[in-house]
This record gives C-alpha cells, sequence and structure tokens, in this order.
C-alpha cells in the first residue's frame, strides 16, 4: 500500500510540474502576442506643432536708413546720351596709325630694319636704302599704309646679313670686321668707328636729345684664347669703352630704354650655359 500511495503522489507531483509548465508557456504565448500585434502596425509619429509667429517689430529710424536700398537713397543715373554719328567714325582728329594687314613687298632679302620712315637696307657695297612708307592711316575709314618698294637687283643685297642698327639720322652696322655708320637719307659719306667688330654680329645704339649718340656692339677677342667682347663706341671719344666683365664674354648684345637710363643686355652663348650680363648707364654719360 505505501508503494501504490508512493507512485501515486510521484505521478502527480509531475502532472502538477506538467501543468505549471503548459501555463507558463501559454502566458509567454500571450505576452508575445501582442508585441507582434504592434509591430506589425506601422508607427505614426504625431504632427508637428506650430511654431507660433513672432510679432514683426517696427524698425527704428536710424535701422530703417542703415537698411535702406541703394537705388532708393543714391540719386538717379542720368541716361546715357547716344551719339548720332556711327561706331566706325569715333577717331580722335589728328590719330593716325601704321596699317598693313598683309604681305608688302619692300625689295629683294637682306640686312632689312623696320623704322619710322620706312624700311631700312644695308647693301653689299655699305649703301643704305629706305623703302620709305606713304602717310599714315586715318579717318573713319583707314586704309593701309603705302610702302614704295625697292627697284634694286638682289645681288646687291646679302640676304642673311644683321640689320643696321638706327638712332637718330644714322644707321650703324658691322661690315668687315668694322663698325661703321652712314646717313639714311642717302647724303655723307661712310664712316668708320671701330675696326675690332666681329663679323654678322649685331649692333644696337641710340640717340637722345642733351646725350651723345653711342652704338655697342660685339668685338673679336684679342687672342684666340679669350672670348668676344661688348664695347660701346661714344660719339666725341677717341677710344672704345668695354662693357663685358673681367673673365666674360659677349656673343650678342641689345639694349632697353628704362626711361632715365639705358639697360644694355648682353648674352655669353655657349653649348653648356649662357650668362647674361646687363649693365646700367645713364643718358649723360
Amino acid at each position: 500500500m505505501r508503494s501504490v500511495s508512493f507512485v501515486g503522489r510521484r505521478l502527480w507531483t509531475i502532472s502538477l510540474c506538467l501543468g505549471a509548465v503548459a501555463s507558463a508557456m501559454v502566458a509567454c504565448e500571450e505576452r508575445r502576442m501582442p508585441e507582434r500585434t504592434i509591430r506589425a502596425v506601422p508607427s505614426r509619429a504625431p504632427a508637428p506643432e506650430a511654431t507660433p509667429k513672432q510679432p514683426e517689430i517696427e524698425p527704428k529710424a536710424d535701422q530703417a536708413r542703415a537698411f535702406a536700398s541703394p537705388s532708393a537713397s543714391a540719386p538717379a543715373t542720368p541716361p546715357a546720351t547716344t551719339s548720332a554719328e556711327p561706331s566706325s567714325a569715333v577717331v580722335v582728329e589728328g590719330e593716325a596709325a601704321l596699317i598693313v594687314d598683309d604681305l608688302v613687298d619692300v625689295g629683294p632679302a637682306g640686312p632689312a630694319t623696320a623704322h619710322e620712315r620706312g624700311v631700312v637696307l644695308v647693301t653689299k657695297a655699305d649703301d643704305v636704302l629706305v623703302a620709305k612708307r606713304g602717310e599714315l592711316a586715318s579717318g573713319p575709314n583707314p586704309g593701309r599704309t603705302a610702302i614704295t618698294p625697292l627697284d634694286r637687283e638682289r645681288k646687291e643685297l646679302a640676304p642673311y646679313g644683321r640689320g643696321p642698327a638706327v638712332a637718330g639720322p644714322f644707321a650703324y652696322w658691322v661690315s668687315q670686321g668694322r663698325l661703321v655708320r652712314r646717313r639714311i637719307d642717302g647724303t655723307g659719306s661712310l664712316e668708320v668707328l671701330a675696326t675690332d667688330a666681329r663679323p654678322s654680329t649685331r649692333v644696337v645704339a641710340a640717340a637722345r636729345a642733351g646725350a651723345r649718340p653711342f652704338a655697342i656692339y660685339v668685338a673679336r677677342p684679342a687672342t684666340p684664347e679669350d672670348p668676344p667682347v661688348a664695347r660701346m663706341w661714344i660719339e666725341g671719344e677717341k677710344a672704345t669703352r668695354t662693357l663685358t666683365p673681367d673673365g666674360a664674354g659677349a656673343s650678342s648684345v641689345a639694349l632697353a630704354d628704362q626711361g632715365t637710363a639705358w639697360m644694355l643686355l648682353s648674352i655669353d652663348g655657349r653649348s653648356g650655359m649662357t650668362p647674361l650680363h646687363r649693365p646700367r648707364f645713364p643718358f649723360n654719360r
């Protein structure tokens, strides 16, 4: 009897535990169902509350003046007046220009330099030729500026020579190892200024009121080991001046006007490096 009752109590205990577990599972399932339902329904955010409108504040008198529009405070701009003349006719009286706009025949190929009088050339015989220009173009419809071509034989000029430097009434150039000059109007004879000029090199010259005319050229070296140098010839001086620093050389020269002085630019052409020298000197030297 004791064993039967013990078995009965054990069965009753197991049944009670199973019932409690089942009840707990049902309760958990019931608690989960509302959560699933809530997640399934999309949430709606509450409508934003309307921001209360700020009361408008009347600006003070000084603030109103400070923030006034420029068009209201600035005086009215008078309307632009229109001219009855066409735009092409707006030309300053007396103004003229050099107009070419195309190739112009000057003459046979030779050492040439553009000048205010036209194109200045030198011949193999050391003559100076000028292909004169006509009147400068002006007026409402200016035409081309005329250039009078030279009637010369091709053999009279060297096609690959250096053009002369024109300063004042003279043209300066190198001829047969000499620095020479001649008047561009064709009058006067050839003047030899120096006899040590390097052939086929450039010459620069200048002439200013109140200053003596001068010319700068490339001189031949004294010995084959020495480099050529830049030298200056000045009107009225017996000897030329050497402008290249000691130990340096010069293969070409140029001149720049700086208002109250001149600046000489000379280069020493080399295979690896080309130095540039630029001495400066005033007009009254």
